[in-house]
């Protein structure tokens, strides 16, 4: 059995009941995840490559604050690079094109869906 920090911050067993199935949810998927293994860190950019290829964790926020983690996700580590602004763009234009069909009465925001 494992740990995971709960929505209050407290450490619990993994496998004992929880008050969320998001939790639960983040828990059974670390756990399925976990052993995974393959690849390599990478090692063209310093920090990077002292990164210990063995911690693994996992955390989300909800839009209304609650927050779930599980397994290393406490692990002070280097973020490189997640998400690029030509990445936020397109996925933003297809939000908005999605939205403003809808108002509309077009479903996806493509006409003929």
């Amino acid at each position: 059995m494992g740990q995971a920090t709960s929505a209050t911050g407290m450490m619990e067993e993994v496998g004992t009941a929880s008050a969320s199935p998001i939790e639960d949810f983040l828990i059974d998927l670390h756990q399925r995840i976990s052993d995974v293994g393959g690849g390599k860190v990478a090692e063209y950019i310093p920090e990077l490559g002292r990164a210990d290829a063995d911690t693994f964790g996992m955390a989300l926020a909800t839009v209304d604050g609650e927050t779930y983690a599980t397994g290393d996700a406490d692990h002070l580590f280097l973020i490189f690079k997640t998400f690029d602004v030509k990445t936020h763009r397109r996925l933003s234009e297809i939000h908005l094109a999605r939205s403003l069909g809808k108002a509309a009465g077009v479903a996806d925001g493509r006409e003929g869906s």
